[in-house]
């Protein structure tokens, strides 16, 4: 639980919400460590397999990401998803800022939208 709290409040943006960084620390440490184990290793398992996911897909992604850590756009286009990134924001950006979110998020569904 100790090093899930560490990892967790590494994930956020310095200067994000104290409380909303103890909340989310607090609920994912409380998780089942075994079940946690589990999923981080499925998901770096398992990761290879998104590239063939995404074009199995045949429909628009778009990855709205923090501008920190950098995001590998050129390597996510290659694979067809279009990347959007938010300043000032961690790995919880649609709880750290969720209008500045929400409004990037409605961006891009209209811009699917009109195709």
């Amino acid at each position: 639980a100790a090093t899930m709290r560490d990892f967790v409040r590494g994930m956020f943006a310095p200067g994000a919400d104290p409380a909303l960084v103890e909340h989310v620390v607090a609920d994912m440490a409380a998780a089942d460590p075994e079940a946690a184990l589990a999923l981080l290793e499925a998901s770096l398992r398992y990761g290879r397999d998104v590239v063939e996911a995404l074009a199995a897909l045949a429909l628009p992604v778009v990855a709205i990401n923090p501008e920190e850590p950098p995001t590998d756009v050129a390597s996510l286009e290659r694979h067809g998803v279009r990347v959007v990134t938010m300043r000032g924001v961690g790995h919880f950006l649609m709880m750290e800022d969720t209008p500045a979110f929400n409004t990037l998020l409605a961006d891009q569904l209209e811009a699917i939208g009109r195709g």
